[in-house]
């Protein structure tokens, strides 16, 4: 019920309440010790409330409006040079994916439903024959290995006798199994034929099972 509560808005008394009892227990401990005899730390209390209630009172600043630039409709400069085009042909779009996503009028694929059967193969794809045609290999978008990985894959081919799909040149789409009539199916070591056409140096010796017999003619 003070004065100095009772002149603020009723939206603003409460707040005003607890300014003012903090100050009202810092002026009781001031008056305590006799510190301002002449009552001048009281009115600089007053003057720094109403500073704090004119400030409460103020309404905020009112937001501008700004306007939307004006639009450029010049196409922009765009980045070139070699990286930048050795980054766009490293992320650009395979043969592959370009004839999958071309799309064929009147025919119907196999892959109807895409949410049970998958996406369609569209071009890539052959009707009927359920074989995939393999689009040409661009170098450009090629795997590129630096020449001390290819010295390891080299090294590891020549001691363990594999070979990787990034250095040979065969497909995919190749396997090693065959399928017979009599036994169904056949795996195929395709080293093999390897081995047998390249001469062992155990054939050479003297007693080896390969040799054979020899016959000589007195001369």
């Amino acid at each position: 019920f003070s004065p100095i509560v009772q002149k603020v808005p009723p939206f603003l008394r409460k707040k005003a309440a607890r300014v003012v009892s903090a100050k009202i227990a810092l002026a009781v401990r001031v008056d305590s010790n006799h510190e301002y005899p002449d009552g001048s730390y009281g009115d600089n209390i007053l003057a720094e409330l109403d500073k704090k209630y004119n400030m409460w009172l103020t309404p905020p600043p009112v937001k501008v409006t700004k306007a939307l630039p004006v639009p450029d409709d010049q196409p922009r400069k765009k980045r070139g040079g070699r990286r930048q085009r050795h980054m766009k042909q490293k992320y650009a779009l395979t043969e592959l994916r370009k004839q999958a996503n071309r799309v064929h009028f009147g025919i119907i694929q196999e892959d109807i439903y895409q949410d049970s059967m998958g996406f369609g193969l569209n071009a890539v794809s052959q009707p009927g024959s359920g074989k995939v045609r393999t689009a040409n290999i661009d170098t450009k978008t090629k795997i590129s290995i630096s020449k001390r990985l290819q010295k390891n894959l080299a090294s590891m081919n020549s001691t363990f006798g594999t070979k990787t799909m990034l250095r040979s040149n065969v497909s995919g789409m190749t396997s090693s199994v065959a399928f017979t009539p009599l036994q169904g199916i056949e795996i195929i070591n395709p080293n093999l034929n390897q081995k047998d056409s390249q001469p062992n140096k155990d054939s050479f010796k003297y007693f080896s099972n390969k040799s054979g017999f020899q016959s000589t003619k007195n001369i």
